[in-house]
């Protein structure tokens, strides 16, 4: 059976809660991918300090075969990208 879960998407690789917030999620029509803005400095390990961005959160939900759950930055704020 299915039972009603909450999962935190804005975490970082060890799973450590967003040291900044994160804001205007869109979640795929399957549930498996959530798309937010952030300003958390510890969600991806790409050697980025840049605070501000879009992100993308592999829930693995659905997914067939071995899934890690992941985050992925989409893009940075312009502004701060000079």
């Amino acid at each position: 059976g299915c039972e009603p879960a909450t999962t935190r998407i804005s975490v970082g690789p060890d799973g450590a809660e967003a040291n900044g917030a994160s804001s205007s999620p869109t979640i795929s029509a399957d549930g498996r991918y959530v798309a937010f803005d952030s300003e958390a400095r510890n969600l991806v390990l790409d050697g980025s300090s840049a605070p501000t961005g879009a992100f993308v959160r592999d829930t693995c939900h659905g997914a067939v075969g071995e899934c890690t759950p992941s985050t992925r930055r989409l893009a940075i704020s312009p502004a701060l990208a000079l």
